[in-house]
């Protein structure tokens, strides 16, 4: 009997530790992984915060992200102009520029169109489609009125295809030399005839409207005085000299300066190709003429490339001196050359000296003939 009490004794003693091992692992958790049982998450000496999605188990794969931004820029159309200011008299040669910025600008092509009196409203292709951002628009009776002149280009995918990337037109008028100074002088007649006269006989006098016209610098000018009295301009008709025996005094001598007449300006507008000596390359030229005014535009023709140019210069007699500059751009072109050059008319032919700069500095020199093609 005292030895099943003891048994019972020592089991009883066994399960209180028990128990009171767990509720010290309650009170302090760190001993879990020694205390009663095992930790059924595994060890917590590195346990990390985490966290679930509501949809991790869906398809979002690219769902942020973006759609891929197309890498090709369309061209645009900065500028349209042309070489001399609307309105022109038919007959004139007008040579029309268009700007454009693109990528690549050897791929761009241009068309030029015009729309006017000589289409009949229509526009009408002037060039095809070309490389030369130029047009020479040779006017004509039948272009007297308002014209509209258009240019296109394309570029990229559009350069196999009838399409276009973008366009811009620009209005110039043709008109017959005269016909503005007509419309002020019969705007100028129907005022006087329609408004009456408002001042004093004693200053206009009596209307008549085939009274010869006096330019307004050239028409007398009253000055009234303090009593406001009209005072007359003395007679500008000229007097005859008195003589000597009526004065008793020698005439004074007057002297006449004789104009000296400069020689008769040579014509030298169209299509030249000059040879530029020491120089691989040539230049294709048109050449425009106002007075002894020169400009035009063209190529400078170096092998397989062309280098569009612009032309400023001047003729006096037999002497012509020309500027050549390339039109360098900021997308395109970056060759920087100009040609300065003296020559001398000669049996329907231009030959002289040029000089060739790179940039500023002088890169060669000779002789340069230009013969004319069209």
């Amino acid at each position: 009997m005292v030895e099943v009490r003891k048994k019972m004794f020592g089991k009883t003693v066994l399960l209180e530790a028990a128990l009171l091992l767990c509720l010290a692992v309650l009170i302090h958790p760190a001993m879990a992984g020694s205390g009663c049982g095992t930790n059924w998450l595994g060890s917590d000496s590195n346990d990390q915060d985490f966290w679930v999605s509501k949809n991790q188990n869906s398809d979002v794969s690219g769902a942020n992200e973006k759609a891929p931004e197309s890498s090709t820029t369309k061209p645009q159309i900065t500028d349209l102009v042309p070489d001399t200011a609307s309105p022109q008299a038919p007959g004139s040669t007008i040579v029309w520029r268009a700007e454009a910025t693109a990528p690549q600008m050897d791929q761009v092509r241009y068309k030029f169109l015009l729309r006017g009196p000589s289409t009949e409203g229509a526009m009408i292709d002037q060039t095809g489609w070309t490389s030369n951002n130029t047009w020479v628009w040779e006017t004509g009776a039948d272009d007297v009125g308002q014209n509209e002149v258009e240019v296109r280009i394309k570029y990229g995918q559009n350069l196999e295809t009838d399409g276009f990337d973008a366009s811009k037109k620009v209005t110039f008028t043709i008109e017959e030399a005269g016909s503005e100074r007509k419309t002020e002088d019969a705007e100028e007649e129907q005022v006087e005839v329609i408004d009456p006269n408002p001042h004093p006989p004693s200053r206009t006098g009596t209307f008549s409207q085939n009274k010869p016209r006096i330019a307004p610098d050239e028409r007398p000018r009253a000055y009234p005085s303090a009593n406001k009295v009209n005072m007359s301009m003395p007679d500008p008709t000229p007097k005859p000299l008195v003589s000597e025996e009526e004065t008793g005094e020698a005439p004074v001598d007057t002297y006449v300066p004789v104009e000296e007449t400069e020689p008769p300006v040579q014509n030298i507008a169209g299509k030249w190709s000059v040879q530029l000596q020491g120089s691989a390359g040539y230049l294709d030229l048109i050449l425009i003429q106002s007075g002894s005014m020169i400009m035009g535009s063209g190529n400078l023709v170096d092998g397989q490339n062309k280098i569009p140019v612009t032309v400023s210069g001047s003729v006096s007699g037999d002497e012509v001196s020309l500027q050549v500059k390339t039109v360098v751009r900021e997308f395109g072109n970056q060759i920087d050359k100009s040609y300065e050059m003296d020559l001398e008319i000669s049996d329907g032919s231009l030959t002289g000296s040029y000089e060739g700069y790179d940039g500023d500095n002088l890169s060669r020199k000779g002789v340069a003939t230009a013969v004319k093609t069209g």
